[in-house]
C-alpha cells in the first residue's frame, strides 16, 4: 500500500514550481504582485525572484 502512496506523489520541485506560478498568476507579475506572491509564499522578494529565474518563469 505504501508504494501505492509514493508512486502519485510529484517531487517538490514540481510542487515548488506550481505554486510559484499559481502565485504569479493570482498577484500578477508586476513588482507589487511579486511582493504580495512572495508574501503570501512566506518567502522573501529575493528568494521569489530566485526560483523565477530557476524555472524560468517569465520571458525577461
Amino acid at each position: 500500500m505504501m508504494l501505492f502512496i509514493i508512486h502519485h506523489l510529484s517531487p517538490l520541485r514540481v510542487l515548488d514550481r506550481k505554486t510559484i506560478e499559481k502565485a504569479l498568476q493570482h498577484f500578477g507579475t508586476t513588482v507589487n504582485g511579486k511582493k504580495q506572491a512572495a508574501c503570501t509564499l512566506g518567502i522573501s522578494l529575493a528568494i521569489l525572484y530566485n526560483k523565477i529565474r530557476k524555472y524560468h518563469l517569465l520571458k525577461e
